[in-house]
Parts: C-alpha cells; sequence; structure tokens
C-alpha cells in the first residue's frame, strides 16, 4: 500500500501546481491532467485499509454519483458520456485529496494559497493591448485562463481563504499575513474590474464573520462586522445617500441581467419542458444551438440553471447533496486549532466560488473548465480529509478550544 500512498500524495501535489500555473506546457494540458488525475486515484485503494473507513460521510457523494449514471442512462449520447468521463474524474480527485496521505494536507492548503499568489503576481504583466473596458489583454495569466471571469474568480476565491484563516486562526501572525493576502486578493479582484467577484468578497466576508460570532463568540469577528456595518454606512452616506446607490444598482443590474437574461431563459424553458431529467448531461449548448437561440451558447451564466437544464430535478438532487455536504463540513468541522482554520479556509475558498457562479458558470461542459472542476474537487477533497483527520486523531483535531484566550491545541 506504501507506494499508492506516495503515489497519490505526489500526483496530489503534482496535479495542484499544474492546474494553477501548467498553461499548454510541457506538454498538451489535457494529457497532463489525465496522467495526474489517474495516478491520483491510487487515493481511492487507501480507502480499502483506511480506518476508519468513511460511513455517513461518503453518502452525499454517493447520491451525486448515482444522480449522474441515472441522467446518463436515460440519454447516453456522446454529450452525456463526455460529461459523466468528467465527473468521474472530479470525484477521484475529491476522494483521492480526502483519503489518508503520508503527508499533512495543511501543506497542500498552502501550496493552492502560493500558486493563487503566482496568478496574483502575473497579473503585473505588459499592458500593450486592452479589451472593451480598458483591461490589458495580455497578462501572462490569461494564457493559462480563458478570461477575466477566471482571474476575478481566483482572486475571490483567494480573498475568501485568506479571511477565513484570519478568522479562525489563533496565531497573531498568521492573522496578520491573512489578512494582508486577503487586501491583496480584494484589490487584485477590483484591478481587473470584475464588479460580480468584487461584490462576492464582502458577502463572503460577513458570512465567515458571522459563522465565527455564533460559532466561537470571537470578539475579533465582532469587531469585523463592527467595522464592516460602519464602512457600508460611509460608502452610503458618501455615495450620495440610499436613492443613489439604489440608482446606481439598478443600472449596473440591469446591465449585467442583459448580458445574461437569453442564457437563464434559455435554460428555464429547457428545464420546463424537461422537468426530470433535462435535456441531458451536456446537452445545453447542443439545444441552445439546436433552437437557435442566438451566438451566446456555452452555458446560462447560473450554475444552478445549468444543473437543471441538463438533469432537471435529479441532477439538482445530487448536486444540492454535493454541495451541502461541502458546505457544512466547512461549518461544523471548523474550530480554533490548526486543522480547523486550515477547513475554515478552504469553506471559504467554496462559499466564494458558489456565491461568484450565480452569475457565472465555470464548471460548463468546455475544455477550458476542467482545470476549475478539478480544483473544486480539490478544495472539497481537503476540506473532507482534514475533518476525517480529526475523527481519526481526537486529540489533536477536537480538543480545540471553544472561546478566545483558552490554550492553544498541538
Amino acid at each position: 500500500m506504501q507506494p499508492l500512498i506516495y503515489t497519490s500524495a505526489l500526483a496530489l501535489f503534482g496535479l495542484t501546481a499544474f492546474l494553477y500555473l501548467g498553461g499548454e506546457w510541457p506538454w498538451p494540458a489535457a494529457t497532463m491532467l489525465r496522467v495526474l488525475t489517474f495516478a491520483a486515484a491510487a487515493g481511492i485503494v487507501q480507502w480499502l485499509a483506511a480506518r476508519p473507513r468513511p460511513t455517513g460521510a461518503i453518502v452525499p457523494y454517493v447520491v451525486h454519483a448515482a444522480a449522474l449514471v441515472t441522467l446518463w442512462l436515460a440519454a447516453p449520447t456522446p454529450d452525456a458520456t463526455r460529461e459523466l468521463w468528467r465527473q468521474v474524474a472530479f470525484l477521484t480527485v475529491l476522494v483521492a485529496a480526502a483519503a489518508p496521505l503520508p503527508a499533512g494536507r495543511g501543506a497542500l492548503v498552502g501550496l493552492h494559497v502560493a500558486c493563487l499568489l503566482l496568478v496574483f503576481v502575473q497579473l503585473a504583466g505588459p499592458r500593450s493591448a486592452f479589451d472593451g473596458l480598458g483591461r490589458a489583454a495580455t497578462y501572462h495569466a490569461l494564457e493559462q485562463w480563458s478570461g477575466y471571469p477566471e482571474l476575478g474568480l481566483l482572486m475571490a476565491v483567494g480573498a475568501g481563504g485568506t479571511i477565513g484563516l484570519a478568522v479562525a486562526a489563533r496565531s497573531l501572525p498568521v492573522r496578520l499575513a491573512a489578512t494582508v493576502l486577503a487586501v491583496a486578493f480584494g484589490l487584485a479582484t477590483v484591478y481587473l474590474q470584475s464588479r460580480a467577484s468584487t461584490l462576492t468578497i464582502p458577502i463572503v466576508a460577513v458570512w465567515l464573520l458571522g459563522v465565527a460570532v455564533v460559532k466561537w463568540r470571537s470578539k475579533t469577528a465582532v469587531v469585523g462586522l463592527a467595522a464592516a456595518i460602519a464602512l457600508s454606512v460611509t460608502v452610503v452616506v458618501r455615495g450620495g445617500g440610499v436613492p443613489a446607490i439604489a440608482s446606481r444598482g439598478a443600472e449596473t443590474l440591469a446591465r449585467e441581467m442583459g448580458i445574461r437574461e437569453q442564457g437563464w431563459n434559455a435554460a428555464r424553458t429547457m428545464a420546463g419542458e424537461h422537468p426530470v431529467t433535462g435535456v441531458g448531461l451536456g446537452g445545453y449548448q447542443r439545444e441552445y444551438e439546436q433552437r437557435h437561440l442566438g451566438r451566446d451558447s456555452a452555458h446560462p451564466y447560473n450554475i444552478v440553471l445549468h444543473v437543471l437544464a441538463e438533469g432537471g430535478v435529479i441532477g439538482l438532487f445530487g448536486w444540492l447533496a454535493l454541495w451541502t455536504r461541502a458546505l457544512w463540513v466547512g461549518v461544523r468541522a471548523a474550530d480554533r486549532s490548526r486543522r480547523g482554520a486550515a477547513i475554515f479556509a478552504l469553506h471559504g475558498m467554496l462559499v466564494a466560488f458558489l456565491l461568484r457562479s450565480q452569475s457565472e458558470h465555470f464548471l460548463a461542459n468546455l475544455a477550458t473548465s476542467d482545470r476549475l472542476l478539478l480544483l473544486v474537487a480539490l478544495w472539497i477533497g481537503l476540506s473532507e480529509g482534514l475533518a476525517l483527520d480529526a475523527a481519526r486523531l481526537p486529540l489533536e483535531g477536537r480538543a480545540a478550544p471553544a472561546r478566545e484566550g483558552a490554550p492553544v491545541p498541538p
């Protein structure tokens, strides 16, 4: 078993670095992703010998997998088969990241933050060309991701994760470092002029602070919430009052809805006509083109509507099982220990991703979305794995103090 364990761990580290920084080198990205995913699959074998084996924790993921297989059996088209294999890769990486690893999972979480920082550094590239909004179009990072929405998402995710770490960590230096990183990621999001990603960050911050207040009665979180309220009041006053802010917000909302409305309506129509199984896995783009609904057929700009359109009620049920479990782990298993703080940081990353995905679909059935699909699998798997580590080592993972000022666990 030892060779399999180390193979899986090395593959997960390699996959993480390549997903962020690989681009198309040194081999085609798709080939590298397949090789690393296959190697990471060795982690699944580890479950056969692991103690304790997952029991209730695995049920939501089995429900999600069963829903996907049911949808594929209902309409086994080439598009459905491709999407099913994408989801197999997703679940494979998720399970491998949650399996027992020889190295600390905190190192993998740190690697994610480091890679996000490298993406951030790449934003300071040459500005010899500009898009319609005046944004530089020659960043090195744009060669690795499909566009500004993905870069804005990554910066918002980085902010969400570091805010979670700043809230949950007990060490003052760690808190300060996480706060600085959160500000840097937030400024990068503003710099990219990604409105939806910029709006995502304060919402995630309020959510994380609220959880900390309720769960740990954190005085720091209370101060943070008070500061957020004071900042909001200041912005409203300086912006001309509530009516002026509401007017500008309505204009922005109307503009953003105009861009996305056609996709939303198309997805609603497909879901209404096929409420149980949808139009089939991977079928949104095909149906959109066959109905001659317009040129923008990639996705409906909303992850929930996309799931409803392609999977109907069955697909949505499996999707909700997956995400309810992923988010619940982040709230329930987080604490003030090192492991619990890492879980809370991952929770912030997942919440940021899910919120941002309400106005964009980053996991659509496109080649450019495969990398984000596997990144989300890593985030969920690491969160699940850290929680399972706590179950295996209760003294280290569960004896965390509930209030500030108590001794720090090892």
